[in-house]
């Protein structure tokens, strides 16, 4: 919803931070067209960016070399990376609220696959938006843009076990044309994410409202993010 340049560089401002002085290798769930991976490249490491959609795959490969820059991009399951991979990766990062797509007995074997793919002391940092808050306020619409000839409405459909988000597009001229984008959202939050976490073998969680680490608030933080770290 930002523009892809000013994404960039507040997310290579932001992830700097996390960035140790000797990693190396990194790892990016959920890349969609790339903007994080750029990010992270920008700061010295070798990227690997993991996507489901090809299309979203193949705008990640075009912004990558409109930048000149070497980021290996696949549409493959994080999951079914190879066993020979395992602890040759210092960083791994999944934000933009990539997890909410991932059903909870899916996100559990993933978290078990990082920790796998991570070396010793490498960390996994993740962004989910605070569902505890949007529950909370109960408030449909996100936003409405306007693009060169559309009109993005962005709205929560609320049920008590389900939550839909849905982005509706208006053409400006002719508002009988439009479609509509359904997307069912998984609402995991905070205490739940730390337990898998732990469980996969991850220590040292911690939980921030932002990628400033600032403290979370889980009735006011609009974001949650997550940091774990292998220890061994």
């Amino acid at each position: 919803m930002l523009n892809f340049e000013k994404l960039v560089t507040n997310r290579t401002k932001a992830l700097s931070k996390f960035i140790k002085s000797e990693y190396k290798c990194a790892i990016d769930i959920g890349c969609g067209t790339g903007a994080d991976s750029i990010a992270l490249t920008n700061n010295g490491l070798s990227v690997t960016g993991y996507d489901t959609s090809l299309k979203m795959i193949q705008k990640a490969k075009l912004n990558a070399k409109e930048r000149s820059l070497k980021i290996r991009f696949s549409d493959s399951l994080v999951q079914s990376i190879s066993s020979i991979n395992h602890s040759k990766y210092d960083l791994v990062v999944s934000l933009g609220n990539a997890v909410a797509n991932i059903h909870p007995v899916i996100l559990k074997k993933i978290f078990r696959k990082v920790y796998k793919l991570l070396r010793p002391g490498g960390s996994f940092i993740i962004q989910i938006l605070n569902y505890n808050s949007i529950r909370k306020t109960n408030k449909r619409i996100v936003n409405i843009t306007r693009g060169k000839e559309s009109l993005f409405i962005r709205f929560y459909d609320f049920e008590k076990n389900k939550l839909n988000f849905n982005v509706l597009k208006v053409n400006d001229n002719d508002f009988h044309d439009y479609n509509l984008i359904t997307t069912e959202l998984y609402e995991h939050k905070g205490n739940e994410l730390k337990t898998l976490l732990s469980r996969a073998g991850f220590s040292g969680i911690k939980l921030y409202s932002d990628l400033n680490k600032s403290k979370f608030n889980s009735r006011l933080s609009k974001d949650l993010i997550l940091t774990a770290v292998k220890l061994n």
